[in-house]
């Protein structure tokens, strides 16, 4: 059984592709270059997470074998999985960046009763500002999502002029089972993550 389930969380991980349409920035965005320093968490599989830039200015995290679940002969920690990305954001002098939106996508098998959250909060290096985002799913479910933390120009957090430090991601998935009940219930989080920044100048 824990095979079989696993066999099934693991192929529709693979199978998903993202599609959400990319967000058009206000300005565009400089050149510069991204680095995945560190990847940590149960969510993570060792030395599997990279990024890049997008010809649109975002950036893309990319990674595998995402996924929370529960029920059957799933282990009982597995019901929240979490992954932490430490990125070097580098760039030209003059300049800084703030998350300006983050965007996921995946899938969710819910039984009634159960329910899942997909969150991530966002952060710079030496910072106490973080930025969060949440989203909930309510079984009975069983369909491909795609969700976006969007922050508003008031609202966006920009890394220190002048000192880099490291911009950190930290993504959680979390289910919780019906009462009672050992039906099967997953939450996957497709392959990549999709970050857009806002820059301006420093003062």
């Amino acid at each position: 059984m824990i095979r079989s389930a696993k066999a099934l969380v693991a192929t529709i991980a693979v199978a998903l592709i993202g599609a959400v349409a990319p967000a058009t920035s206000a300005q565009a965005a400089p050149f510069y270059d991204v680095n995945v320093v560190t990847a940590n968490g149960s969510g993570c599989p060792a030395s599997t997470a990279t990024a890049k830039v997008n010809p649109d200015g975002s950036f893309t995290i990319d990674f595998s074998g995402y996924y929370a679940w529960s029920g059957g002969e799933a282990p009982p920690t597995d019901f929240r999985r979490n992954c932490q990305f430490a990125l070097e954001i580098t760039h030209p002098s003059g300049i800084t960046y703030a998350v300006e939106s983050a965007r996921y996508s995946g899938f969710v098998l819910l039984n009634d009763g159960a329910s899942g959250i997909q969150a991530a909060r966002y952060y710079h290096q030496g910072q106490t500002a973080t930025l969060s985002g949440s989203h909930t799913f309510t079984g009975p479910l069983a369909e491909t999502y795609d969700t976006a933390d969007v922050f508003a120009p008031a609202h966006q957090v920009f890394a220190t002029c002048g000192v880099q430090r490291l911009l950190n991601i930290n993504t959680e998935l979390r289910l919780t089972p019906q009462p009672g009940a050992e039906q099967f219930n997953a939450l996957v989080l497709d392959r990549s993550i999709t970050v857009d920044l806002a820059w301006k100048r420093c003062a």
